[in-house]
């Protein structure tokens, strides 16, 4: 006879066995959430085949053969984010858990309570009753937990955010789409390459989860005016391609949460050689933003004006990698805003921030390193110094007076030109990199003939004028590394 001890042992070693299961799948469920772009995860090991489809009894459409485990299952799952298979395997563990515990209870005082019909009747409907309570309170519990909330079910053609309603039932229809031919907005719902072209006074949505999708932008006039221009609702990667040679111009105006004329819950990749014109005139709007995810540009010349930032990677924040291309940003909050860090390789930059202050050129939350390029970043009174281990060598200034817009600044050694450059508003901090930076005592001239012509940085300005001081000193001796000149009233870190 096996003795109640080692039953008890038994049972409780299960009861062990079950809970280390569903914590593990809820870990697994977690990792999946975290990574969800993968596809090759233990999730999709869990994942439960559908069942095949069989003509209903009007032979007239599919119909899927019920059964209870599976009703049950896509009830808990229609309320969760949680895969199917994550769910079966919770109610599994739930269900060991639930015997094992029962009928340690009901054999305490009887250990053959079995044997009674009506003991065993209640047993049996007491384990279903528990499972079913414990497989729901974890399922939804880890759902909370790791999603926040249950997702509401949403229309297929449509999607709604704050105010705004987007129609997704015009569906990209081939890899060539004239917008000038469409009425209303258009939805990229499978990875793939479309070239855009024309114009048109609605949204580019891209809706295709898991999936990269490549927008090439040919001469395309894309504005609204009630959300961004270009939305990424889902995708494993958005890449913005500016064929060469091309204009295009992008606007967005209203009021949404999609509050960038080019917002993107996917990454963002920008390439090509050719023009981008981004006016991000919503309310509180943005240039180009995404929600913790990274920008990435490798190539072409932008001009980005905004009413907020003109970058920005929001939420807990991504990296903002420049490796080349032009930028013009003229930003009424930070010119470049990431939650968490920047680099800086390559290309030109000319960043505006707010004249309003409390805002800066360049403000990171992790700092930002600034290894190639030529940069110069203009604000009223924040200042963020890169890292002390960019590769490339950084003067900035907090200028002891405001400089008016229009007027023409220039950057020399001795009776030599480093770089020149004029705003169109008003700026009294500086960051200044360029691989002409060396050492040696240089000096800052400004001038009144900008014009309003030539806002950016020029080549070859002439070294004349007035010169600026910064903390009393008009001479400024500048060593490898970050160097800052000014006091210290403005805010100034770099990690």
């Amino acid at each position: 006879m096996i003795s109640k001890k080692l039953v008890n042992a038994v049972l409780i070693l299960l009861m062990l066995i079950s809970l280390a299961c569903g914590a593990f799948t809820v870990y697994d469920a977690a990792v999946n959430a975290h990574e969800k772009h993968q596809a090759q995860d233990l999730g999709g090991f869990f994942e439960i085949p559908s069942a095949p489809q069989i003509p209903n009894d009007n032979g007239v459409g599919p119909q899927k053969p019920r059964n209870a485990v599976g009703d049950y299952l896509n009830y808990i799952a229609s309320g969760s984010r949680l895969s199917g298979g994550h769910a079966a395997l919770i109610l599994i563990c739930c269900a060991v858990f639930s015997v094992c515990l029962l009928f340690l209870i009901f054999s305490a005082k009887n250990n053959k309570f079995f044997l009674n019909k009506e003991k065993s009747a209640i047993f049996a409907l007491s384990s279903v009753l528990l499972t079913a309570v414990l497989s729901a309170a974890v399922v939804f519990g880890a759902n909370a937990a790791l999603f926040g909330s249950a997702p509401t079910e949403r229309d297929p053609s449509s999607s709604e955010n704050g105010d705004v309603q987007l129609d997704e039932s015009n569906t990209a229809q081939g890899e060539n789409i004239n917008l000038s031919d469409q009425l209303s907005d258009i939805t990229v719902k499978k990875g793939g390459s479309y070239t855009l072209t024309g114009s048109f006074d609605h949204s580019v949505i891209i809706d295709a989860e898991n999936e990269d999708v490549e927008l090439i932008l040919n001469g395309a006039n894309i504005s609204s005016d009630s959300t961004a221009a270009i939305l990424g609702l889902a995708a494993r990667k958005i890449t913005v391609t500016l064929a060469d040679g091309s204009e295009n111009i992008l606007s967005s105006d209203g009021d949404s949460d999609y509050n960038a004329c080019i917002y993107s819950n996917s990454e963002l990749v920008f390439e090509g050689e050719g023009e981008l014109t981004v006016k991000g005139f919503q309310k509180n709007g943005e240039g180009i933003a995404t929600e913790e995810k990274n920008i990435i540009f490798n190539g072409g010349s932008y001009t980005i004006t905004s009413n907020d930032d003109g970058i920005n990677t929001g939420g807990d924040g991504a990296t903002i990698t420049i490796n080349g291309g032009e930028f013009y940003i003229d930003a009424s909050g930070d010119g470049i805003d990431s939650n968490k860090n920047a680099v800086i390789n390559g290309g030109t930059l000319f960043v505006m921030g707010s004249e309003a202050g409390g805002n800066a050129a360049i403000d990171t939350d992790d700092g930002y390193l600034i290894n190639g390029g030529t940069v110069v970043a203009l604000g009223i009174d924040m200042l963020q110094l890169p890292k002390a281990k960019s590769r490339q060598s950084t003067v900035s200034f907090g200028l002891d007076k405001i400089i008016q817009g229009g007027a023409a600044v220039t950057l020399a050694c001795g009776d030599k030109s480093v770089v020149s450059f004029s705003a169109p508003k008003g700026f009294k901090t500086i960051i200044i990199s360029t691989n002409e930076l060396e050492s040696g005592s240089y000096s800052l001239y400004v001038s009144d003939n900008g014009g309003t012509d030539s806002y950016g940085i020029t080549e070859n300005g002439a070294v004349f004028g007035e010169k600026l001081t910064a903390d009393g000193e008009n001479e400024f001796a500048v060593s490898q590394g970050v160097n800052y000149f000014g006091g210290r009233d403005e805010q100034t870190h770099g990690k």
